[in-house]
């Protein structure tokens, strides 16, 4: 209704959002958030009110919708971490299909359904943690492979994933602290262990790629872990390592003139 368009259209992307993936292999966008309202503006507009697009407006409705988040857990008096809300965040958001995941992350912000997963959740320790996945064959936070002599062959490459304590954290919680871990992936181009145990110091596995076999395009997949312990309605996903893969569209070998 705020675009009085003659007919419901599917939700879409702004052109001008940003994008990933960013140079080290990170999907770049962790979720979204709507960005167009009509909006209160300054008087010297002339008008209380006007269409307003873009980050002016995702960034605020993410802000809210977190807002409501905070004050629902404060109310339960239930404890919160930053790392713990962006989890509920990243693990409930609803995928925009025929959008890129490039360009929506994980999805659109779902309060409730993030709420229901905090709620869920409340008792699992290790959900305030921070975890740092590294790829420490190539560099960088993921797996980016866009250049023709790495997508030509398979790719063998060593991911780290090291749990983050608070500063504060006793060095008992340190010691005492196992994790084990499912890993999961949902396309066949990447073989990858199925399980790995987490320890205070980290771990790490051996993921190989096989781009070879796609077609020309961006590609984008991730090894997901996740905790055997936690009931399917509130499956936990820990960490997620992301594989993109760009292949270049190489023209016909023929040369096409033009005459004037």
């Amino acid at each position: 209704a705020q675009y009085s368009l003659r007919e419901t259209m599917p939700a879409i992307q702004y052109t001008w959002s940003s994008r990933g993936p960013t140079f080290d292999g990170n999907l770049g966008v962790d979720f979204s958030a709507p960005g167009g309202a009509i909006a209160p503006v300054s008087n010297w507009t002339l008008q209380g009110n006007m269409m307003m697009n873009g980050t002016s407006m995702s960034s605020p409705s993410a802000c809210g919708g977190i807002a409501l988040l905070l004050s629902g857990l404060k109310q339960q008096d239930q404890k919160w971490t930053p790392h713990r809300i962006r989890r509920a965040i990243v693990n409930t958001a609803k995928q925009i299909p025929n959008v890129e995941r490039f360009a929506q992350g994980r999805g659109v912000l779902q309060v409730d359904k993030a709420f229901d997963y905090l709620e869920a959740n409340k008792d699992a320790q290790d959900h305030d943690l921070r975890f740092v996945v590294s790829n420490r064959s190539q560099g960088g936070r993921g797996i980016y492979l866009r250049e023709a002599h790495n997508t030509d062959r398979a790719v063998a490459s060593t991911i780290g994933v090291t749990p983050t304590f608070h500063e504060e954290a006793d060095n008992a919680e340190k010691v005492a602290f196992e994790m084990r871990v499912n890993l999961e992936c949902a396309h066949p181009w990447v073989d990858h262990p199925k399980h790995v145990v987490l320890m205070h110091g980290g771990r790490s596995f051996s993921v190989e790629t096989h781009p070879q076999s796609l077609a020309a395009g961006m590609h984008y997949t991730e090894v997901v872990g996740t905790t055997p312990t936690t009931p399917s309605a509130a499956r936990f996903s820990a960490y997620r390592s992301p594989c993109s893969r760009a292949k270049r569209w190489t023209p016909p070998s023929r040369c096409i003139g033009r005459r004037s």
